[in-house]
């Protein structure tokens, strides 16, 4: 009597252990150069809040300016003098608003950090990332400075 076997063929499921090692040296490969791309986004977020602080601020000195020439409480002509904005008295000098919590701040109306000082604002972004804003007691445009590293 013949017995004859069945010869199956081992079906191969899976990876085999080259495969998996390539796949992790791949990845490895392009963690090394991905991961410092996206590592600092830190400091690309503190320069956005920046900027957009910035584009805030001019667009506050805008409406501020506008608002002076068509109230009855400012003139261009006049020095300390207040206008009103989204219900809120804003102290202005000449046509600019103040340097002051009365001034810029309350027709802003942002929650960053700051520093108030002599007729003078400070944004605190970061240490190395700040906003200053700046009207001396003239009646001339404020000048907007700061330190803009934003490591």
């Amino acid at each position: 009597m013949n017995i004859v076997k069945n010869k199956t063929m081992d079906i191969q499921s899976g990876f085999t252990l080259i495969e998996l090692v390539m796949v992790i040296v791949i990845l490895g490969l392009l963690s090394a150069f991905a991961l410092p791309r996206f590592a600092d986004l830190g400091g690309e977020a503190r320069q956005s809040t920046r900027q957009a602080l910035l584009g805030s601020i001019n667009s506050t000195l805008g409406i501020a300016k506008a608002s002076c020439y068509v109230q009855d409480t400012c003139s261009p002509a006049g020095v300390f003098q207040s206008i009103e904005i989204n219900g809120q008295s804003v102290s202005m000098l000449g046509i600019w608003p103040m340097g002051r919590a009365e001034g810029l701040l309350r027709a802003l109306d942002t929650d960053i950090p700051n520093t108030i000082g002599s007729n003078t604002i400070t944004f605190s972004i970061a240490p190395d990332c700040t906003l200053i804003y700046h009207h001396a007691l003239h009646r001339r445009a404020p000048s907007i400075g700061g330190e803009n590293t934003c490591s």
